[in-house]
């Protein structure tokens, strides 16, 4: 009973068993931290080719605020001022090519003190009925009200001579002045919250930077210096889409990804300033709020617009990066499992060919012992039998069909003197009669005579 509960675990069966208990564990194992493996390098991929689109955007950003700094300085640098033909020829060269400025402008400072002459100005550079205005809240024109100062448009890449822009003062009390006087006070580029464009194809959204110019020579360290000596404010009018698609299409390849564009100080539940749809998607789509971007994988980073930021979103497209393939570990698993199934059915095999061989043993076993027996009992009646023969008063031989002694008793060697050695099973019984006329123990005849 000790011996059969202590040897259990020794079975094949059980072998096979746990190899495929174990080869399960490996397999799931193994498995999971190739999945793991491989999720982290698709979110290692998908952070890298995110990152590259933020840097892309942010350097072609940066550009185009060069661009309207080289505006600001030509203006810095000039004692009288530039000049209406001066100003188109300098963003003629400035905004050649493939650009995202939507306009280049040139806003002066004019004082009450100074209205008159900046209106002949106009006049003699030939903006007829040229006249400093406001724009109402439905878009319409009027005459601006009477104020201390004036930041009217009156330069402009983009502008004839007679167009209803020019004059448009910013100094309206609004987002536009806010930014002006924000530029002004830190001396430095401002850019506006973003507004609908009065002009442009598309999508018209889009925002304006401003940088202040200060009187040449002049202090402008502090705020009071800034406010008294400003001359006015260098312009660049964008068009966001425009402008982002304009930096993206410098990215040759499409990425799998959609780019999300917020508001900094937007809600959750706010619409995108922009929004990119990857040009890897077959099929329409809706852009997501920030609160479902927030639930998926996304990457996001702050993009620096002059003084204002944008929350950057970079989100992948079904299959897109990020999208782990699970090829390796899917063949891991499924390997292991193989080579688990395969161990378990080959020891499965050898326990039943074991079992077979320990019955063939038992059987054979107990073939042994009913010959054991059987033998055992032969000899017996064999010694019975010798006894029986060799105790007879009578000399006694058989003899099979061919004449060969089969059996002969003691007493027949006895009687006949002859050599024990030689009166073996198989002698004949010519030898016989041979080995009796050596003896001298034949009877007075011829040996063929005693034959007969």
């Amino acid at each position: 009973m000790g011996d059969g509960n202590a040897a259990w675990w020794r079975s094949p069966y059980v072998a096979s068993i746990g190899v495929v208990i174990i080869g399960l564990a490996l397999s799931f194992s193994a498995w999971f931290a190739v999945l793991q493996r491989e999720n982290r390098l698709a979110h290692q991929e998908f952070d890298a080719r995110a990152g590259d689109h933020f840097l892309v955007l942010q350097n072609g950003i940066d550009k185009y605020m060069n661009d309207i700094s080289a505006l600001r300085a030509a203006f810095q640098a000039s004692e009288h001022g530039i000049s209406r033909r001066e100003f188109q020829s300098f963003t003629d060269h400035l905004l050649r090519g493939p650009t995202a400025i939507f306009a280049a402008s040139w806003i002066p400072r004019v004082t009450r003190d100074q209205l008159s002459a900046h209106e002949l100005e106009a006049a003699r550079d030939g903006l007829a009925g040229y006249g400093i205005k406001s724009v109402a809240a439905d878009g319409s024109l009027s005459p601006a009200e009477e104020a201390s100062e004036y930041f009217p448009i009156f330069y402009s890449s983009r502008e004839i001579p007679d167009s209803s822009v020019y004059g448009i003062d910013l100094n309206d009390g609004g987002i536009r002045q806010r930014t002006l006087e924000r530029a002004r006070d830190e001396d430095r580029a401002a850019a506006s919250p973003s507004f609908v464009l009065r002009r442009g194809e598309g999508d018209r959204d889009g925002f304006f930077v401003v940088l202040p110019v200060y009187r040449p020579g002049l202090p402008h360290d502090t705020v009071e210096d800034r406010r008294r000596n400003l001359v006015g404010f260098a312009q660049g009018v964008f068009q966001t889409g425009v402008m982002i698609e304009n930096i993206l299409t410098t990215m040759t390849m499409p990425a799998g990804l959609d780019l999300y564009f917020f508001a900094e100080d937007s809600g959750t539940g706010a619409s995108p300033l922009y929004f990119h749809r990857s040009r890897a998607r077959t099929g329409p789509s809706a852009p997501l709020s920030r609160t479902a971007l927030a639930e998926g994988l996304h990457w996001s980073g702050d993009i620096k617009v002059a003084d204002r930021r944008w929350t950057f979103i970079a989100a992948p497209i079904p299959g897109g990066p990020g999208t782990a393939a699970h090829l390796s570990s899917w063949m891991i698993l499924i390997g292991g499992l193989l080579i688990s199934v395969i161990m378990a059915a080959y020891l499965w095999n050898a326990g039943r060919n074991a079992r077979r061989l320990r019955l063939r043993h038992q059987q054979l076993g107990q073939v042994n012992s009913a010959l054991d027996a059987a033998n055992a009992r032969l000899l017996v009646q064999n010694a019975r039998f010798n006894t029986a023969l060799n105790n007879m008063a009578h000399g006694l031989c058989f003899f099979d069909g061919a004449q060969r002694l089969i059996v002969c008793n003691s007493r027949y060697i006895e009687m006949h003197g002859l050599p024990p050695d030689r009166m073996r099973p198989g002698v004949t019984l010519g030898e016989i009669i041979d080995l009796r006329f050596e003896a001298g123990s034949l009877p007075k005849m011829s040996r063929e005579e005693y034959l007969l």
